[in-house]
């Protein structure tokens, strides 16, 4: 609690609620990928249902890194009018873009693949609305993200199957801590969406962008949350970033991205991130590029600069003037003892 009252984010509520009613709070003691990690989730979904039933449009949950690309009004458009009525539960990072990736889309050696298929979510046996028991049954595993954008419908049903310990939701939560899985901050609420909700995904191309019924709103996008999650090694499916990226110095205080983690963006990301189509990116600091804060967001993708990473061009170090005076002053003393030693 200490950190966010001391936090940009802070400041900015207390300048501006624009009518908003803001909580704050800490329940959770979350640790990296374990299902805790869910927790926060579901406990403001099921503040969502419970105190604002009927009073909200979307459920959008964000990490605290993460920058609108567009203003609010366009965002509430956008999901009032053309997004309407769609689940978006992945990111730029994510293999399929848009939509969920299956488990079966992973080559099998690939470590989100064996991993879940080392002990499968097989012979679950749960009882449905009506009452009808239900013998081994299986889960398909799709991954996604916890960071997603969701309907109310979605969130209602996902609150109310986690009331009932018998549901398939609470199996298969059972069945992803009792095995110890990872990652099921990706693949609960995807998987749980893909069973029961698949006509909710967002419907796309064949170049993989979003197709809409409303062609009077400019939607073009091919992921709802741009990100840049690359280990400048091969992803699953064979594409091998090379694009600089920012590296984060030692001098700014901020922890270094986890290997398989977001890293941080900035200016040179705008043109990648105005083609994505993308409402929100992570990650960003103002240490990092404060430009960014100062361009984003914006009304309209054409004013969005279409700045990117300039080719062939390295960054030089940041020049070390201490060590340079020193060196300077040596070098005069060494001159001057020179001339007296001449003069004697």
């Amino acid at each position: 609690m200490k950190s966010y009252y001391n936090s940009p984010l802070h400041k900015e509520i207390e300048a501006c609620p624009c009518g908003s009613r803001i909580e704050v709070a800490s329940v959770h003691d979350c640790v990296w990928g374990s299902w805790s990690m869910n927790l926060p989730t579901l406990w403001s979904m099921e503040k969502a249902v419970t105190e604002y039933a009927g009073k909200f449009d979307v459920y959008i949950n964000l990490s605290g890194d993460t920058l609108p690309v567009y203003t609010q009004n366009r965002i509430a458009r956008l999901f009032g009018g053309p997004l309407r009525g769609i689940n978006f539960i992945t990111s730029s990072a994510c293999e399929t873009g848009l939509v969920p990736t299956s488990l079966m889309d992973f080559p099998k050696k690939w470590h989100k693949r064996s991993h879940y298929s080392h002990q499968p979510a097989t012979q679950l046996e749960y009882v449905d609305d009506e009452g009808v028991i239900h013998h081994d049954i299986e889960v398909d595993i799709y991954f996604g993200s916890q960071w997603m954008s969701l309907t109310p419908e979605y969130c209602e049903f996902i609150v109310r199957q986690l009331a009932r310990p018998d549901s398939l939701s609470s199996r298969f939560r059972d069945w992803l801590i009792e095995t110890g899985k990872l990652m099921s901050d990706e693949t609960f609420f995807t998987s749980i969406l893909m069973r029961y909700f698949p006509e909710t995904i967002p419907k796309i191309d064949k170049d993989m962008f979003l197709q809409t019924a409303n062609e009077d709103e400019d939607v073009s996008m091919y992921a709802i949350r741009y990100e840049r999650m690359d280990e400048h090694v091969p992803s699953s499916n064979g594409y091998f970033p090379t694009e600089q990226r920012y590296e984060v110095p030692d001098s700014t205080g901020v922890e270094k991205p986890r290997p398989w983690g977001p890293y941080f963006l900035g200016t040179y990301d705008l043109n990648d991130i105005r083609l994505s189509g993308a409402l929100y990116i992570r990650k960003v600091a103002q240490v990092i590029d404060p430009n960014l804060y100062r361009i984003l967001p914006v009304e309209e993708p054409q004013q969005i600069p279409p700045i990117s990473w300039p080719k062939d061009v390295q960054i030089s170090p940041v020049p070390d003037w201490a060590k340079q005076i020193t060196q300077l002053r040596k070098q005069a003393a060494d001159k001057l003892k020179e001339k007296k030693e001449k003069n004697i």
